[in-house]
């Protein structure tokens, strides 16, 4: 394969990438919401019901699991909201690619970087930003599914505290 065939495809591959992470990006708000809304409506529910049904120690101790693992999935799907940057070191390769290593350098070095760049720079630039993408995105649905999972326990634990209940 030619450089450039290869430099299109790391090209494709950032462009997947984005949208990727606009994807968990928008998973992010949607369990945001949803785990605002159960640990709500959860408390909510629980002063609903304590005067009219006698509320067992084990509805107490399941609304107690389902709120924890509200607030669990919660700090997951906030620490996935969270961007994944890669910090430029002094005396690392500059690259034209990373926002982070071009917003470290002064504007000049990033002139004379950009200047002096070879088509094989130019692809190890495009292989690092693509390897370093999809880190931060492997990162970020790591910390969704784990945030699913708590949240899988809240509607368990919801589901048995309604039947309790009927």
């Amino acid at each position: 394969m030619k450089t450039l065939e290869k430099t299109d495809m790391l090209k494709h591959s950032i462009d997947r990438y984005d949208h990727y992470y606009d994807s968990v990006n928008n998973k992010c708000s949607l369990y945001l919401t949803l785990t605002t809304f159960l640990f709500g409506g959860i408390i909510t529910g629980y002063y609903t019901i304590k005067d009219d049904f006698f509320c067992s120690n084990s509805i107490i101790v399941l609304i107690w699991i389902s709120l924890t693992a509200c607030l669990v999935s919660i700090f997951f799907v906030i620490r996935g909201i969270i961007p994944y940057v890669s910090k430029h070191k002094a005396g690392e390769k500059i690259s034209v690619l990373n926002y982070s290593c071009v917003a470290s350098i002064s504007n000049k070095e990033f002139e004379t970087a950009y200047e002096e760049m070879s088509k094989s720079k130019q692809m190890n630039d495009y292989l690092n930003q693509v390897h370093l993408l999809a880190k931060g995105l492997h990162k970020k649905f790591s910390y969704l599914r784990t945030a699913s999972y708590f949240l899988i326990v809240v509607f368990i634990c919801i589901t048995i505290i309604g039947i309790k209940i009927l």
